[in-house]
């Protein structure tokens, strides 16, 4: 009985570790973001942002960028990226512009990670601790250990 429990027990915490999740999700933001994303930074933000230029345009680097958004520094210089390209202050009219479509899939790639980070770091979805009742505290030293009240 008390092996029972202690299985049960580490079943429960291997399954729902949150870290586990959170690096699932940021692996899967790689292959979107290098398949659908960057392409259209490299077409039309690199050439100013990037390692490509000597001294890039207002010391923003957009190739040093962190994918992970779980960070909050990174969160908040992808937000900054997200601004001039929703108000079409970037790229520059002198420079070939967006399409919509980039727009919208760079303001959705954005938008989505940056909220789906922000429910991780709330902690959405975590089970809450509480404490056990006298009755509920007896029972689970009795299975675990094999206790008997006396």
């Amino acid at each position: 009985m008390r092996a029972l429990a202690v299985c049960c027990v580490r079943a429960f915490l291997q399954t729902s570790s949150p870290v586990s999740e959170q690096e699932s999700s940021r692996q899967a933001d790689i292959p979107s973001f290098e398949g659908k994303v960057r392409p259209v930074l490299v077409a039309h933000c690199y050439g100013c942002h990037s390692h490509e230029v000597k001294k890039p345009k207002g010391t923003f680097r957009l190739d040093r960028l962190s994918v992970d958004l779980a960070e909050e520094a990174s969160r908040e210089r992808w937000r900054e990226v997200l601004e001039p390209v929703k108000v079409g202050e970037m790229p520059p009219k002198s420079k070939p512009r967006r399409t919509e479509q980039e727009i919208r899939l760079l303001s959705d790639w954005i938008s989505g990670r940056a909220e789906a980070a922000e429910a991780s770091r709330r902690g959405h979805g975590r089970v809450v601790l509480r404490r056990l009742n006298c009755f509920e505290y007896e029972n689970t030293m009795r299975d675990l250990l094999g206790w008997r009240s006396i």
